[in-house]
């Protein structure tokens, strides 16, 4: 299973302390559900070498949750 985790920062907008997604701060995950095993978290770069370190085919995509559910 890959997994794409987005970074968090204030929401400026808000005066509770609230916060929103940062597209700039983004870690990525490689999950190995038969063996439990966790790879992370990576920049984009650490996660294509190991993607490919591992022979995870260019035709696995990330997908949105929203989509799979």
């Amino acid at each position: 299973m890959l997994a794409k985790q987005l970074g968090m920062k204030e929401d400026k907008e808000s005066c509770n302390g609230y916060q929103t997604t940062d597209e700039e701060k983004v870690n990525f995950w490689i999950l190995e559900i038969k063996t439990g095993k966790v790879t992370g978290p990576l920049g984009n770069e650490s996660f294509i070498a190991k993607k490919a370190e591992l022979e995870i085919s260019k035709d696995v995509v990330l997908q949105e949750i929203d989509d799979i559910r």
